[in-house]
């Protein structure tokens, strides 16, 4: 059945991208991990207590702004390949119930994503 098909095909994508970007964040985990290390063995060394104040601060804002880009990236990328998976499949189903299984299952993973975003 070629609706099932691209349907699968979609998620083995999805599923793919997915781990891929979990080995990513793990990656990125450890990075911040060690230069957490090296921010903390400069901070230990900085005798002013103002430039120890100012370089904390600056991390502070650095580390949120790349987590912001990264966070909206991801999202980009993911309701782009959502909407790719939607007209793929619609477009190839002719059978009203799978269009309606399907806009279900889509709209419950948009609501899903939205919550996860919020927490």
């Amino acid at each position: 059945n070629a609706e099932l098909r691209i349907a699968f095909a979609s998620w083995r994508e999805a599923f793919v991208q997915t781990r891929s970007e979990e080995e990513k964040d793990k990656l990125l985990l450890r990075a911040d991990k060690r230069l957490q290390q090296a921010d903390a063995a400069l901070l230990a060394g900085c005798v002013n207590a103002e430039l120890r104040i100012a370089f904390a601060s600056w991390r502070e804002v650095f580390v949120q702004g790349r987590a912001e880009e990264k966070k909206d990236k991801l999202l980009l990328l993911a309701d782009k390949r959502l909407q790719q998976a939607d007209a793929a499949l619609l477009a190839g189903c002719e059978n009203a119930e799978l269009r309606i299984a399907f806009a279900s299952w889509r709209e419950a993973f948009v609501q899903t994503r939205s919550e996860e975003e919020k927490d």
